[in-house]
This record gives structure tokens, C-alpha cells and sequence, in this order.
């Protein structure tokens, strides 16, 4: 790949996507106008090379850029943090909704200053954590995605192209789509776990006596869990959020991703091997309701083993798939 491809994708790769269409352009026909005003017999390389140092370090050309800097997060990590908190805070808004709705559905409580209070009250608490949460994912990514100078050393004062940094192949690029719909999904599930774990039931609508509503969890019990719940959540953020960050398949993003999924697999392994958190009456009652025969219900009881099985297998094959690609497209280079 030529310096000037490098050069550009340097200075552009952590800026605001909107605006890097046009500074590539913008940048290339610099580069361009600056070749042109090269005298002399030099190799085209060698012209290049003169160029590209005298624009100098891309990092400060792209701060230049950047305009005013904003370091909440970090200049060139702000814009996916701010997309993924919209995210996550919009799946929280409307995992609250749905949740609370449901539930005041289905609720003997008929006040409803009651439960717009409640509702107010669920929202604020779980938009407040999701905003902890994800702060907490970018701060860790960033420490983790930015190779800091070691103690003792700084910077080096000259910046020189053999520094650029390989332009991606299109490839190894990693899904900005599967990442956020990655992100939507888990903060959807995870809020309505955590706020109203009630709502995961079985919905039995009778002419005789209404609805039936058997919760599948034992709210008690998984509410003790909360702390596992909000482990699960920022584990397997942070692995997307790594992803947002490199946006390409390299070994370093591959084997931060695999020990955020066995963190995440273990953590859920770890929530749903207790038996407690299941509803003890869950398998009575769908059997009465439904009037499900001794074999079915006597087979229900292996749900749990095989949950545990596909939460194990599933993790097994995303930490191999992703090693995979990091492995594969470290070799090709």
C-alpha cells in the first residue's frame, strides 16, 4: 500500500465518519498540490516521503482537524462512545417502557400516579446505570485498544512514515452494523432482566379465568443477582465496544474480544447454573394450565442442563470464530 493511502487513512481512521469523505479529499489534493511544487530529480518515493514529513505527525494534523477537543472519553474514541450511549440509553427507554407497561397491564394496581412514579422512578435508575455502564466499557477499551508509552518513556519528538500504520483490506473490516445491533440487543434484554425480570412468563389467556401469567424466574432470587446481571452487561459491551474502537480484525482485537466472551459466558454460565433462580412452581402450573401430561413436565426439569449447554456451546464458538479471524488476517499480512 503506498504512503500516501497510509498517510491518509492515519489522519482520517479516528475522526468523525460524517467528515472523513471530505478531508480525505481534501487531504490527497494537498498532497498532490505539494508533489508538484517538489524540484529536483528525486525518486517519486523519495518526493513523497519529503512531503509527508513536512505535513508531519498525523495524529497532530487530524487534531487540527478535530477542531476543539473533547475528552470525556478521548478525542478519537468520543463519537462511537456518544453512539453507543444513544444506543444504549434508547434500548433502556424502551426496555423500561415495555416493561413497566406490560407489567401495569396486567397488574391489579389500577392508581396511576402510581405507577407513572414507579415508572419514572425504574427509568431514571436504569438510564443512570446504562450511563455508568457504558463509561465504564470505553474507559476499559481505551486502556486496553491504545498502546500507551511505557513508564519512563514519551513520544517520540520525530515523526517519521515508517510509522504509518497499514490501511485495513476490506476484509478484515469488522461490521459497525453487527456491533450496534449487537449493543441494541443485549442493553433491550439486559434492562428488562434487571428491572422487571417478571416480565419472562408464560401468557395463558383463559374465557373462565383471564389471563394466567406463570413467571418463568424466581424475582427474589434473581434480584440477589444484580451484580452478575450488570457483569454480563458490561462484559459483552466492552467486547463491541473493542470492536467499534479498532474497526478491523487484528490478534490483539481478537484476543481482547475472546477473554470479554469467556468473561460474559462464564458470568451467565455462572447466573443460570443456580436452580433457585428458576420459579419452583413454574413446571406445576404449566402443566395445570395446559394440562400437560407426567412426561412432559418430567422433561422440563432438563431445561436448565440444556441452557447451560447452549449458553457454553455458543461461547465456545464466537471466542473460536473470533480468534479465527484475528489469527487468519494477522498471517495474511
Amino acid at each position: 500500500m503506498d504512503l500516501i493511502s497510509r498517510y491518509v487513512y492515519a489522519v482520517t481512521k479516528g475522526l468523525p465518519e460524517k467528515q472523513r469523505g471530505d478531508i480525505e479529499k481534501e487531504l490527497r489534493t494537498l498532497i498532490d498540490d505539494m508533489l508538484e511544487q517538489q524540484a529536483g530529480d528525486e525518486a517519486y518515493e523519495a518526493k513523497v516521503t519529503k512531503v509527508l514529513l513536512e505535513l508531519g505527525d498525523p495524529e497532530v494534523l487530524a487534531g487540527n482537524y478535530r477542531g476543539s477537543e473533547r475528552y470525556l472519553i478521548g478525542p478519537q474514541n468520543f463519537d462511537n462512545y456518544i453512539l453507543t450511549l444513544k444506543i444504549v440509553l434508547g434500548a433502556v427507554l424502551l426496555g423500561v417502557s415495555i416493561a413497566v407497561g406490560i407489567g401495569s397491564v396486567f397488574s391489579d394496581r389500577l392508581n396511576a400516579a402510581a405507577i407513572f412514579t414507579d415508572y419514572l422512578a425504574a427509568l431514571f435508575s436504569a438510564l443512570l446505570q446504562g450511563f455508568a455502564w457504558v463509561t465504564i466499557a470505553f474507559a476499559f477499551a481505551e486502556r486496553k485498544g491504545v498502546e500507551l508509552p511505557a513508564k519512563g518513556q514519551t513520544k517520540a519528538v520525530t515523526w517519521s512514515v515508517s510509522q504509518l500504520p497499514e490501511v485495513p483490506e476490506k476484509q478484515t473490516a469488522i461490521s459497525r452494523t453487527e456491533s450496534i445491533f449487537s449493543i441494541l440487543f443485549t442493553t433491550f434484554f439486559i434492562t428488562i432482566l434487571y428491572v422487571a425480570p417478571q416480565i419472562f412468563a408464560v401468557y395463558l389467556q383463559n374465557d373462565t379465568t383471564g389471563t394466567t401469567i406463570i413467571p418463568i424466574f424466581d424475582t427474589v432470587v434473581l434480584r440477589g443477582y444484580r451484580w452478575l446481571i450488570a457483569g454480563i452487561f458490561i462484559s459483552s459491551i466492552s467486547k463491541e465496544v473493542v470492536k467499534l474502537i479498532s474497526g478491523r480484525w487484528t490478534l490483539r482485537t481478537s484476543t481482547v474480544c475472546s477473554i470479554l466472551s469467556a468473561a460474559s459466558t462464564m458470568l451467565t454460565l455462572l447466573l443460570f447454573s443456580d436452580p433457585r433462580i428458576w420459579n419452583p412452581n413454574f413446571q406445576a402450573g404449566l402443566a395445570r394450565h395446559m394440562d400437560l401430561g407426567f412426561g412432559l413436565v418430567n422433561s422440563l426439569g432438563q431445561t436448565n442442563r440444556g441452557i447451560l449447554l447452549i449458553i457454553l456451546a455458543a461461547g465456545i464458538i464466537e471466542i473460536v470464530t473470533v480468534m479465527y479471524k484475528g489469527i487468519k488476517y494477522n498471517l495474511s499480512k
